[in-house]
């Protein structure tokens, strides 16, 4: 596992990381050769995917992302290196 909480690996941010697509991205960071620091965003950080998610050390935030929760969403972002 890839994942790492060292300052200097790229921020890697993944939208609806405990769904398919996003979950299949999440996983594929995890097993990686490169080094990348992770946050999940998810709606329901309760779901056994998110839980899942922070046990393989991967930061996971719960936000929905709608125009009205506009600063919530940037401070999701915030930091980021590469989102996706």
């Amino acid at each position: 596992m890839t994942i790492s909480q060292n300052s200097t690996a790229p921020l890697v941010v993944v939208v609806g990381a405990t769904g398919h697509q996003g979950g299949s991205v999440a996983a594929k960071l995890a097993s990686s050769s490169r080094e990348y620091r992770v946050r999940a965003l998810t709606r329901d950080s309760t779901k056994a995917a998110a839980q899942a998610l922070a046990d393989r050390g991967i930061d996971v935030v719960q936000v929905n992302i709608w125009p009205d929760n506009a600063d919530a969403v940037r401070k999701a972002f915030e930091g980021a290196d590469i989102a996706l």
